[in-house]
């Protein structure tokens, strides 16, 4: 019976599973992506953050007219899971981007100007960021 059980064994990436057959499961080390991505270098990460805070500044004129593109919220939350949570320095600004999105979770009145204010307090950590690396 334990042959026709799967175990499915999560390895760090959205779009990769392995599915393996139960006995042997535990003795598999599942690789993370934090594994992959800790040599990120100094330009790889500036790189990054450039590319954060365009999205930043376009969601920010969404958020102006009123609008929330779900495709920008999408993009960051592929950047973070994509290596930026796993650089130690940027900690602070992934809390960020999690309040951000948590913003534009529940539909309220304030909410654009709430987003608008957490866009601008991500800018400013990603250009001390940007300052600090390189």
């Amino acid at each position: 019976m334990d042959r026709f059980i799967r175990k499915l064994v999560w390895c760090g990436f959205s779009s990769f599973l392995q599915v393996m057959p139960f006995p042997a499961w535990p003795r598999v080390k599942a690789l993370h992506a934090r594994d992959i991505l800790r040599a990120m270098t100094p330009e790889q990460l500036v790189r990054q953050l450039r590319r954060l805070k365009r999205i930043l500044e376009q969601l920010e004129s969404e958020f102006a007219q009123h609008h929330i593109d779900a495709e920008l919220l999408a993009d960051i939350d592929r950047m973070v899971e994509n290596g930026l949570a796993h650089e130690p320095l940027i900690a602070e600004l992934c809390a960020q981007l999690e309040r951000l999105r948590e913003t534009t979770l529940t539909p309220r009145p304030e909410l654009y100007t709430d987003g608008i204010r957490y866009c601008r307090l991500s800018k400013a950590s990603i250009e001390e960021l940007m300052a600090e690396v390189g």
